[in-house]
C-alpha cells in the first residue's frame, strides 16, 4: 500500500471496521492506540433515499506523529430494493502524513494475516 487512495487501503479499511467495530449501535470506539468515530446521515424521499456514514479515525502520537483520517461512504437507495443503486467511498487525510496512516494500516493488516481478504503480499500497490 502507498497511499489511502489504493484499493488495497480500502480493502484494510473494510475489514478493521468490521473486526473492530463493537456493534452496529456504537458510534465511538478505539483499536489500537486509534480513536474511531463514526456518524451517520440519512434522507428519505418518496422514491429515494440516501444514507452517509463518515468514520474519523484519530491518532495521538508524541510530536509529529498524530494523524487523523476521515473515511466518507455515500449509499443511494432505490424505495423497495434491498441492493443500493450506487456506492462511493472517498478517504481524505486531516492531520498528519500520508506514510503515518499507512504504516498503520500496515501493521493492522499484518495482525489480520489469514483474516483479511485483501492479498496482503500486494503491498506494493
Amino acid at each position: 500500500m502507498k497511499s489511502i487512495h489504493s484499493k488495497a487501503f480500502i480493502d484494510v479499511w473494510r475489514a478493521l471496521y468490521h473486526e473492530s467495530n463493537p456493534g452496529p449501535t456504537i458510534d465511538r470506539w478505539q483499536h489500537d492506540g486509534v480513536d474511531w468515530v463514526r456518524e451517520t446521515y440519512r434522507i428519505g424521499a418518496r422514491e429515494y433515499s440516501f444514507h452517509i456514514e463518515t468514520h474519523v479515525l484519530t491518532h495521538e502520537g508524541k510530536d509529529s506523529a498524530s494523524w487523523a483520517l476521515l473515511v466518507v461512504v455515500e449509499r443511494w437507495w432505490r424505495q423497495g430494493q434491498r441492493d443500493a443503486l450506487k456506492t462511493a467511498e472517498w478517504r481524505q487525510i486531516l492531520k498528519g502524513r500520508n506514510g503515518q496512516v499507512i504504516d498503520w494500516f500496515e501493521r493492522q493488516r499484518a495482525r489480520l494475516g489469514a483474516r483479511f481478504s485483501g492479498d496482503a503480499s500486494s503491498s506494493n500497490e
